[in-house]
């Protein structure tokens, strides 16, 4: 069974395999089976196969986290 294909496109957050590790970046081109990724260390981008991409999952910003914890401290102490 092949595994789920996701289609990226340009300005995409991801994180892509290079030289045996997964690093971040930015979709910069989207090629026919392949990317152009934009790393987000380096001023270099480098073509990767599209099996070697992957969503990557930035956490949630700040204020969602604290409004997470402010309702869970609610729960746990009512007014």
């Amino acid at each position: 069974m092949e595994p789920h294909a996701t289609t990226f496109s340009v300005g995409d957050h991801v994180s892509a395999l290079w030289d045996g590790n997964w690093y971040p970046g930015v979709v910069d081109k989207v090629l026919e089976g392949e990317y152009d990724i934009a790393w987000d260390d380096e001023e270099v981008n480098n073509v990767v196969p599209a099996e070697d991409v992957r969503a990557l999952h930035l956490p949630p910003p700040l204020a969602d986290l604290e409004a997470a914890a402010d309702a869970k401290m609610s729960e746990a102490w009512p007014a």
